[in-house]
């Protein structure tokens, strides 16, 4: 929801109601909270196993390919918001609908998956996600001042299916091997946090790099958009390598 409230917010009053906006959201969340949410205890078994244990290969992996992923996709939330708005020329209202497209491939896809790791197992649909991604990301590569709009949707909803089909079984994964819920959500969340940094400093450095060799915006997006397909292609070719769950 947010991409399509924030465009209509520029649009209709600027900017800074993107923040002001959610500042009695904010509050709302911290005071429910605080009434509703009950405090937890873990088992003391738990944290009898040193952390250090817990990281088997297959961990490894998952959290490897939950950067990546995440690295790989950034470059969306960093320069699509310019292309719809400076290349294309749609409005912020009209650009913040089609940038939804993304987030909301994610939500239809993670439930399914989720349904269909329970079922079918997850490594198929790990891979399976990073390769929708990775042609998502590709189409993105493609884009130019002549692209149909209809072709940008597409591309979009591609990434964020990929998104969603990868990232509910990959957590799953981390899941199935730690014990400690706790830190395998926590070490998840990690690594999608370092992937979105990363993610902002590699787009940022390439689509600076070509944009003051070539001058131009198109060129500079496109090749950025190339190595966040390469990365994504990458994670792909890591989740196909044979690992035993312990």
């Amino acid at each position: 929801v947010g991409p399509a409230v924030g465009g209509l917010l520029v649009e209709k009053f600027g900017w800074r109601w993107i923040y002001l906006f959610r500042v009695p959201l904010a509050v709302l969340l911290a005071v429910g909270a605080a009434v509703w949410l009950r405090p937890t205890r873990g088992s003391e078994r738990s944290f009898q196993e040193p952390v250090w244990r817990a990281l088997t290969p297959l961990v490894l992996m998952a959290a490897l390919l939950a950067l990546l992923s995440n690295l790989a996709v950034f470059a969306v939330w960093l320069l699509v918001p310019y292309y719809l708005v400076d290349v294309l020329h749609e409005s912020p209202g009209l650009g913040g609908l089609i940038f939804l497209l993304t987030p909301l491939g994610t939500a239809v896809a993670a439930p399914l998956s989720g349904w269909g790791a329970d079922r079918l197992g997850t490594r198929g649909l790990v891979a399976t996600g990073l390769a929708v991604e990775s042609v998502g990301l590709f189409l993105v590569s493609r884009f130019d001042a002549a692209s149909h709009i209809g072709g940008v949707a597409l591309a979009l909803s591609l990434v964020g299916l990929g998104q969603g089909i990868f990232t509910v079984p990959n957590m799953n994964l981390v899941m199935r091997e730690l014990p400690r819920q706790g830190l395998a959500g926590g070490m998840m969340l990690t690594m999608r946090t370092v992937g979105v940094l990363l993610g902002v400093s590699v787009a940022s450095l390439v689509f600076d790099w070509r944009q003051r060799v070539t001058a131009s915006f198109i060129i500079a997006f496109r090749d950025t958009f190339l190595a966040s397909t390469v990365i994504c292609l990458v994670a792909l070719l890591v989740s196909l390598i044979p690992m035993r769950s312990t």
